[in-house]
Parts: C-alpha cells; structure tokens; sequence
C-alpha cells in the first residue's frame, strides 16, 4: 500500500488551495502541514498564499453583474458604429 501521509510539492499546493477555500479534508489539511514540516519551499508558497486571499478579501473587490456587462457592451457597440 502507498504511503499517503507524505506527499509530493505538487500535490501540496494543490491542498494548499483546497484547504484556504474550505473545500479540503481533514485528512488532506493534516498531510500538507506534515509536509510543510519538512518542505519550506511550499511552507512560504502556504504563507503568500494565505496573504495573498487576505489582500484580496480586504480590497472590497466585486465584479459586474450579467445585466451591467451587457449594456455596457451595447454602450460599446453603439460607440463603435457612431464612430
């Protein structure tokens, strides 16, 4: 039987990932902390990372609702055939 408590870089990340949008195991957050024991390359990518979703959640950032983009484009449009 394979070993699945000690993992690859790749697959570290990948957990990383999972475990910071809420969407990892029990098990798979245990597994990239062990490996984080022993691997600091991924221990500082889990560091930039985390900062990086902190930044980001405090920016305040929101995006264009389907309705918005949709005029915005007929907007487009009409300025392009006006031009």
């Amino acid at each position: 039987m394979k070993n699945k408590l000690f993992i690859s870089c790749e697959e570290a990340a990948h957990r990383i990932d999972k475990a910071q949008y809420g969407e990892a195991s029990f098990f798979e957050k245990l597994s990239y902390k062990i490996h984080n024991v022993y691997c600091k390359l991924c221990h500082g990518y889990a560091v930039k990372n985390k900062k990086l979703t902190q930044l980001f959640k405090s920016a305040n950032l929101y995006s264009l609702t389907a309705q918005q983009k949709a005029k915005m484009k007929e907007q487009l449009a009409d300025t392009a055939s006006n031009s």
